[in-house]
């Protein structure tokens, strides 16, 4: 193979690359603008979502008005930790699905969902 041959093929081999690469400088801003739009996508195995809905979820939740939150006395919950420390990590844990619960119940009344 001479000189010649060897650069003819060169360019042939490497004209696609080229195009993408120069397509894609020339395109970037539209590019980039329609990326920004992109949700969600799959090339072969690999799986990506972007943060665009999470973006929406914020400026959705803070339309959310909660209730006021309740101070419980801790002293019975203090007492209990020392008789009996399991007990006291249960009770805890019911109290915390309670307000899990009641989280639930205001975003339903306020049509969002948890």
């Amino acid at each position: 193979m001479d000189a010649l041959t060897f650069v003819a093929k060169l360019f042939k081999a490497g004209a696609w690359p080229i195009a993408v690469v120069a397509l894609a400088l020339l395109f970037r801003t539209k590019i980039e603008e329609l990326l920004t739009r992109l949700t969600k996508g799959k090339l072969g195995p690999a799986e990506f979502e972007f943060e665009a809905r999470l973006r929406e979820i914020e400026r959705e939740s803070t339309d959310i008005r909660l209730p006021p939150v309740e101070v419980k006395d801790l002293s019975a919950l203090q007492q209990r930790t020392e008789s009996s420390p399991r007990a006291a990590i249960l009770q805890a844990w019911l109290e915390v699905e309670a307000a899990i619960d009641e989280l639930g119940k205001v975003c339903k009344t306020s049509g969002r969902s948890a």
